[in-house]
């Protein structure tokens, strides 16, 4: 039986990224900002398949999304309604948001 907490699946969620952007280490998230940003500058859309292949993978993958959290906090980069298929083999071809610089 599931204990309901009151709060919001969006708001686990964001618990969820934060906690992993916090423990993930702080030169990989600057190099998966400094990634991002490049991506983000020259104006075509991108995946994190993209930025992926710019960078090495952290101990814990989940923390490309709060990489992706924090860019677009900042104002660097906007999510599209747009998907497009992975094109990493770990990934089995999962349709991934793309996104563009703001």
């Amino acid at each position: 039986r599931q204990v309901m907490s009151g709060r919001s699946g969006k708001e686990l969620r964001d618990e969820a990224i934060e906690r992993v952007g916090e423990a993930a280490p702080v030169l990989w998230m600057d190099n998966a900002a400094a990634a991002i940003r490049w991506l983000a500058m020259r104006g075509e859309r991108f995946t994190t398949d993209d930025v992926w292949a710019m960078i090495e993978h952290p101990p814990e993958p989940r923390a490309m999304g709060a990489a992706m959290v924090s860019a677009r906090r900042a104002g660097i980069i906007v999510p599209l309604n747009e998907t497009r298929n992975s094109r990493r083999p770990a990934c089995h071809s999962r349709p991934l948001r793309l996104w563009l610089g703001a």
